[in-house]
Order: structure tokens, then sequence, then C-alpha cells
């Protein structure tokens, strides 16, 4: 952490600032995945900067998805490159960061619980935003690593709200207009991140 947090320049970005996503595996995006799997603390002044880069270059300030590049006229990510592995990937760093009540964060988790879809070909993908843009992500077949990093980042629990989880408990999870998937929560897990806090539960 110390050695990734010695190479963030004074404005919380890594490499160049308008390539948070292109610069694998150097740029801002990349060292904030693995800054959230450091458990840095949420409240030195470098997180929060690199948290706030991100959020105002890489987020699309209309939708809440995360993109490839920045809107440079409008400001925030372009709504046309927001993909849905950048938006859970960014989703559950920043909620492992100490965002988790930042309503940008939180409008980041609407997008994921709106546009991701788990079909894998069995019907036809929509037309309309996001769906028209990058075949490979939206296409017939649905990203694997999107749908994964976006499953990853909705199984974030908020501390506060595990007690009232109670195994047995029948749950229905809804994802746009896609069909609502359900089943029973089984546990949850027995620790609690201690830097967010979250915790994760476990539904069959």
């Amino acid at each position: 952490v110390s050695e990734i947090l010695k190479r963030q320049h004074a404005d919380g970005y890594w490499d160049r600032p308008d390539r948070f996503y292109h610069a694998k595996y150097r740029g801002s995006v990349w060292q904030l995945i693995v800054l959230a799997e450091h458990g840095p603390d949420p409240a030195d002044p470098r997180i929060r900067r690199a948290g706030e880069f991100i959020l105002s270059r890489a987020q699309d300030r209309s939708s809440g998805g995360f993109a490839l590049h920045e809107a440079v006229r409008s400001g925030g990510g372009r709504a046309r490159e927001v993909i849905p592995c950048l938006t859970g990937n960014m989703v559950w760093s920043l909620l492992r960061l100490g965002f988790g009540t930042d309503p940008r964060v939180r409008q980041g988790i609407d997008w994921l619980a709106e546009f991701l879809r788990f079909d894998d070909g069995d019907s036809r993908p929509p037309t309309d935003f996001p769906y028209n843009h990058w075949e490979m992500c939206y296409g017939r077949h649905s990203c694997f690593m999107g749908v994964v990093k976006g499953l990853k980042a909705l199984a974030e629990v908020p501390a506060a709200e595990l007690a009232r989880l109670l195994p047995g408990t029948p749950v229905q999870l809804r994802f746009g207009s896609e069909p609502p998937l359900t089943g029973r929560l089984r546990m949850v897990a027995p620790t609690v991140d201690p830097q967010t806090p979250y915790g994760l539960v476990y539904v069959d």
C-alpha cells in the first residue's frame, strides 16, 4: 500500500490522468482496485483524493456507470463508454475504501441493479442505452466478467444491516427488467471488514 501511494500524484491519480483505465495496470483504476484489496485506512487523505479523482473523471454523471474515458467538455465519464466490468470494479473498490455513503456510489449501485443482464444468449439483447455500444460487453452473450464484478459489488452489505438478516429468510434479487432471482439466505459471513465496514451475505 505504501509503495502504491508513494507513486500517486498530488491530484489523486497514477500514471496520466487521461489514462485512468487504459494504462494497464498502472493507471488509477487498477491502483484503486489493488488498494481496496489490501484495506488501507479510508480516512487517509490520499485514499480520499484517489476516490474523488475516479468519481469526477470516470463516472457518467447521468447514469452512474463508469466509463473508459472522461467526457472532457461536460465532465465525468463518457456515457457511450460505460461498461459493466469497470462499473462493478469501481463500485466494489469505492465501497471498500469508505465511500459507501457517497450518493455517487449509491448511483453506481443503482446502475448495476438496473442494467446487468443474466440472459446469456437466451433472448435478444436490448438496443437502448447502455446496450447500443460495445458488442463485447452487451451483445447476445453478456460479458461474464461484467456480471461477476457487478455481483461482487452488489454482495457488499453494510454492517448495520447484517443484524437484520437471518438464515432461512426468503430473498429476491431484482436487476432491472430481468426476471428476479429467488433463494434463501444461507449464512452471513462471521466477520466484518473493519475498514469499511461491510460484510458478505450468501444466498442459495
